[in-house]
């Protein structure tokens, strides 16, 4: 470990497949994320919208190559 503090977040991510309408002919993978420590839940209707949320609440640090 260095000496910087570290700090962490939890959540709970869920991922299930939504069938498409009558007029649909593929269903669609939809996402919800869960804020462990809050319970507050956000729901996505793609994974760019997931990522770019995560990428958002960490000021782009979480998911980006220097971060380790």
């Amino acid at each position: 470990m260095n000496s910087q503090s570290l700090t962490y977040r939890s959540f709970v991510l869920r991922i299930w497949k939504e069938r498409g309408g009558p007029s649909q002919a593929a269903s669609v993978l939809r996402f919800s994320l869960e804020d462990a420590g809050t319970n507050v839940r956000h729901g996505f209707q793609n994974l760019d919208q997931l990522i770019s949320y995560l990428q958002n609440e960490q000021g782009g640090q979480m998911l980006s190559d220097d971060a380790q």
